[in-house]
């Protein structure tokens, strides 16, 4: 306290200078309709700057909130697209597919927290476990594609194995014809796959669409794995060797989904029931 006095008694002079100065500046706005009216002109837009200065940092720390938002809103819109595909299915043909399988597919949507593109066996690190129900061999897509299948779990956090990942098979059809093949990675650019097994009796060329195949459980039929680049086979071969233009860029992941198929391991367990055991016997 008696350091600001003293502070104040050295530099009283000064202080009533400037008290003075500004007493006389209100004096000539208050006064004075032409510098009155420049003065509030000046004000309003230097107040209107900094508010919006201001607004953008506001904004800017609220996307963390505005992301997780988004993310949660096209799991909802995922999950209703799949209840549309399958109903617009019913509607066009004879099939009427069980009201329960319009429900099958939940989506949880969850931040990427670690990410790898340059080992021949990827992972992602996700921000939800066990806790959000998430559990292993749960399919993963981007709001761009697929992403790969959940292989361990923990309360709060979940690995996945990207189809960057040399060991990963897709089950894969080219949309326009359905013809069924399997996208596997070699291991070397992270934008590139192969897809083998396409018969080279069907019709296939470099812009066609490869998007997921309903033979298996674990992804919805339809979802975007990539775009056909580059359409070759040797002279020998009764196979295309495709190579496909990813749909994810696994360089910028930030939110994914995970995927819950409620009807998974009902259908795993009947065909497994219904394989029928090779036996030894001639």
């Amino acid at each position: 306290m008696q350091r600001i006095f003293w502070f104040l008694f050295t530099y009283r002079a000064f202080i009533l200078f400037v008290l003075l100065e500004i007493f006389c500046g209100w004096l000539i706005v208050k006064n004075n309709a032409y510098q009155g009216a420049y003065f509030y002109n000046s004000s309003t837009r230097y107040t209107a700057d900094v508010l919006k200065k201001t607004q953008e940092v506001k904004d800017y720390f609220g996307l963390k909130d505005v992301n997780r938002e988004l993310a949660a809103e096209n799991a909802r819109l995922h999950q209703m697209y799949e209840q549309l595909a399958l109903s617009k299915i019913a509607q066009q043909g004879s099939y009427k597919p069980d009201s329960a399988l319009t429900q099958r597919f939940k989506f949880v949507a969850a931040k990427v927290i670690r990410s790898s593109t340059v080992s021949p066996r990827n992972t992602i690190t996700i921000d939800k476990g066990t806790l959000d129900g998430i559990k292993p061999d749960m399919g993963v897509i981007s709001p761009q594609g697929v992403v790969g299948k959940i292989t361990a779990c923990s309360e709060h956090f979940s690995v996945i194995t990207s189809i960057l990942h040399i060991d990963y098979r897709l089950s894969s059809q080219i949309k326009k014809n359905g013809s069924v093949g399997t996208v596997e990675w070699d291991g070397k650019n992270s934008q590139i796959s192969a897809m083998r097994y396409v018969p080279r009796y069907v019709e296939v060329q470099a812009g066609d669409t490869v998007v997921t195949s309903s033979y298996n459980s674990v992804f919805p039929q339809g979802v975007l794995v990539g775009v056909i680049k580059k359409v070759s086979a040797a002279p020998s071969e009764t196979a295309y060797d495709l190579t496909v233009q990813l749909a994810t860029d696994f360089n910028r992941l930030s939110y994914v989904y995970v995927i819950n198929n409620i009807y998974k391991e009902e259908q795993e367990i009947l065909e497994k029931k219904n394989v029928p055991v090779e036996s030894n016997t001639p």
